[in-house]
């Protein structure tokens, strides 16, 4: 278990088994949340964010337009809609070190996908680990395009 800084936001899911053989989830939502913490309140699925910190907060952008990291880049986002029924997450494709005259998509700016993410109806965001790794498998395989050619095996079971 690594150390979570105390300012770096988590989304978390904890579930519990009802009479009737449902499950009903409640979206865990705060700053700080380590392992241990996690797992004294029920939560079996924690993701912690990437700096710098919350995309949304609220309903509101937390990220200035004018954050002192404006390059567009690769990124990967979560966020939660206001009443908890929806998850919402966005990879966005780009490629933050090829040269423009390549073409192709260069990213967003941490702005920009907080801006997009409250577009998706997000009222929680958190910036995860994006760069040229950023994949969004689904049972389909890979459906976007990353730049990075050192894919780590993705099992599905």
């Amino acid at each position: 278990d690594c150390g979570v800084w105390a300012g770096i936001p988590s989304i978390g899911l904890s579930t519990t088994s009802m009479e009737s053989g449902l499950t009903a989830a409640t979206w865990v939502i705060g700053t700080g949340i380590n392992h241990t913490f996690a797992e004294s309140i029920g939560v079996e699925n924690l993701l912690v964010g990437h700096v710098p910190g919350w995309l949304i907060r609220n309903g509101t952008v937390q990220i200035s337009s004018n954050y002192s990291d404006p390059t567009p880049a690769p990124r990967t986002a979560l966020g939660v809609t206001a009443d908890g029924s929806r998850l919402i997450m966005l990879v966005v494709d780009g490629c933050e070190h090829c040269p423009r005259f390549m073409g192709g998509a260069q990213g967003l700016t941490v702005h920009e996908l907080a801006v997009e993410m409250q577009k998706l109806g997000a009222a929680f965001a958190i910036n995860l680990d994006g760069g040229g790794s950023s994949t969004l498998f689904t049972r389909k395989g890979v459906v976007n395009y990353p730049v990075s050619f050192d894919y780590a095996p993705i099992f599905h079971e």
